[in-house]
């Protein structure tokens, strides 16, 4: 069974530092998505079942084994759903994707004038993404869209060269590396960047 997880359609429109617009769609309807194919090509790679029932399967993740469900519906045309393990420590949780999404708007769009909206909108990403969680939400699709909602409501993009949907997508992304997830449309300069800022937080905890 080919194995793919469906999100929403979003249309983006994409600006850059230098003021060049580009326009995309993110992630489409009912279709393998780019993006968050979760640990699914690894399940399926390592022969891992997926299971009807929600039951945890252990990630690909080669930094520190995390329990990962992988949930497939009893229909077998249906997408199966990417689910969040429980969060045990919410402020490390909130610090941690706070500071992933700073570093990676900061080296997408390194413009002076965006160095302070960029750490509000950093905040605000995982003040929702926590907000979300807090309210009981760990499937990755209620929680991109969870973010997408609460950041189009609350924050102005205006400063920024970005938008709440490429922002909410880019944070579940993260999120799904963190977990070793095969997501398709990572390069090897997001992984590096996810391991590097992680290892950077751990060091500035401890």
């Amino acid at each position: 069974m080919q194995l793919s997880l469906s999100l929403p359609k979003f249309a983006t429109t994409r600006s850059t530092a230098n003021g060049v617009r580009h326009r995309g769609f993110l992630k489409p309807d009912a279709q393998q998505i780019c993006m968050p194919s979760a640990c699914m090509q690894s399940a399926v790679s390592m022969r891992t079942p997926v299971l009807p029932g929600c039951e945890p399967s252990t990630s690909c993740s080669t930094r520190k084994a995390r329990k990962v469900a992988v949930c497939a519906s009893a229909s077998e045309g249906d997408a199966p759903v990417y689910v969040l393990p429980p969060v045990n420590d919410p402020a490390f949780e909130k610090e941690w994707l706070q500071l992933q999404m700073l570093e990676w708007l900061n080296e997408e769009w390194p413009a002076p004038t965006t160095v302070e909206p960029h750490a509000k909108l950093a905040e605000a990403v995982a003040m929702a993404y926590m907000k979300a969680r807090a309210s009981g939400q760990n499937d990755m699709t209620d929680i991109l869209l969870a973010l997408s909602t609460q950041l189009s409501a609350s924050f102005d993009f205006f400063d920024t060269f970005t938008d709440p949907f490429e922002v909410s997508n880019k944070a579940t992304e993260v999120l799904m590396l963190r977990d070793g997830a095969d997501v398709c449309c990572a390069n090897e300069a997001d992984k590096a960047r996810v391991g590097r800022v992680t290892d950077t937080f751990h060091a500035q905890r401890s």
